[in-house]
């Protein structure tokens, strides 16, 4: 079993479970296993850093979930089943995981304090499940071969109907705009509902598909199968609009805009490096690629002003003079012409801000609004653009 790495490591962390219970941790600078230590009795099963990057957990053969600092310290021990655990997810702010139990799904407090949460999910042996932050909702795959999309209260949204094979890997995309099923030689791309979009089969003899993971600006799926080989698949058609402008990619490297009003149609705007994402008001065309963020004026889309990118997971909010890159690392608001206006660095940006739900910009002001309440308030903190400064705070109550 491997983990998900840690972007914000120094050396990049990679986890590796084995099936002796084992956790090794491998750096990338070095391609060297750093250290390994005993984990769980029987094989370990699911290995997931935390949203935050801060910690990790593990399940395993023996029924437990634990939790481990990044020193590889335990934690807590917050499962403890009579079953094996196949697969779970972290949840809102990382205070409670998603996981298998069985025929059920639960979803366990990390404070003990709390009570869990449990429900029949399937007919059979749950395999898979997976939590999204942005759309708050839980996707779970079994072995009576039906895919399902829960509430994070349990209440059911969706139900795919019966395959020929049972769902193996089951995986949101960071935006919650779409999920990725895996099953026996094929991936099916659906909707946040639920609703498939389109499926993939692959070669003959790959075998299953065991693994999803998507890339942080979900424009990327990784498929690891039963034989060993790992697949790469790509995101096309996304479709960013603006009243009457629409912008579509149409492959890695195109994007196609039109616009009636002005009786542009189809033109092709295109990039020698990989699109990751795209973004479209009235005036101006963003592309973000691996590397750069590309700024087209809608009146010509020729000769575009870019800015080197030191991340590639972001998340884009246009306003009529300002635009904002938005990932786990950094917050930044520049001008159309490339040029930073402001960058909070007394803003401790965690993956529950990662929505753009939680945040508004225009030409004056920046307001975020906390996900984490206290005391059953919101916090929504408001940034004054032009002086690059915290104009105010206020606790908004929850309704």
């Amino acid at each position: 079993m491997i983990g998900s790495k840690n972007p914000n490591s120094l050396y990049d962390s990679i986890l590796v479970g084995t099936d002796q219970g084992r956790i090794y941790i491998l750096t990338k600078l070095t391609g060297k296993f750093e250290k390994f230590f005993e984990a769980h009795t029987g094989a370990v099963l699911a290995l997931k850093w935390d949203r935050d990057h801060v910690c990790f957990a593990s399940s395993g053969e023996d029924g437990t979930i634990k939790i481990w600092s990044r020193s590889c310290m335990l934690r807590a021990t917050i499962a403890n089943n009579k079953s094996p655990i196949y697969s779970f997810a972290w949840g809102h702010l990382n205070s409670s995981i998603v996981c298998t139990d069985a025929l059920n799904l639960t979803i366990k407090p990390i404070q003990t304090s709390r009570s869990s949460i449990s429900w029949r999910a399937h007919k059979e042996l749950v395999l898979a499940v997976d939590w999204s932050l942005t759309s708050e909702k839980i996707i779970s795959g079994a072995e009576d071969c039906k895919y399902k999309v829960w509430t994070e209260e349990g209440n059911l949204v969706y139900s795919s109907g019966t395959f020929s094979f049972p769902i193996n890997s089951i995986a949101w995309a960071a935006n919650g705009q779409h999920f990725a099923v895996g099953l026996f030689e094929m991936v099916m791309l659906c909707d946040r509902m639920g609703v498939s979009q389109c499926d993939s089969q692959l070669s003959s003899k790959t075998g299953s598909v065991y693994a999803l993971k998507w890339s942080g600006d979900s424009s990327t799926l990784l498929c690891g199968t039963g034989s060993g080989n790992i697949f790469t698949g790509y995101i096309f058609d996304k479709v960013a609009s603006f009243g009457s402008v629409e912008a579509k990619l149409a492959d890695q490297h195109r994007v196609l805009v039109s616009n009636p009003e002005t009786g542009l149609e189809n033109q092709s705007v295109e990039w020698r490096e990989r699109i990751t994402n795209i973004s479209v008001n009235s005036d101006h065309l963003i592309l973000l690629t691996i590397s750069q963020c590309c700024i087209f004026k809608m009146k010509s889309l020729l000769s575009p002003i870019t800015i080197e990118l030191r991340d590639n997971d972001y998340l884009v909010i246009q306003s009529e003079k300002y635009f904002m890159l938005v990932s786990l690392g950094s917050l930044e608001v520049y001008t159309y012409d490339g040029r930073l206006v402001m960058r909070p660095k007394q803003l401790q940006l965690k993956s529950s801000l990662l929505d753009p739900k939680l945040m508004t910009l225009n030409s004056e002001f920046l307001a975020i609004r906390d996900a984490e309440e206290t005391n059953g308030n919101y916090s929504i903190i408001n940034f004054d653009v032009v002086q690059s400064f915290t104009s105010w705070r206020l606790a908004q109550e929850k309704t």
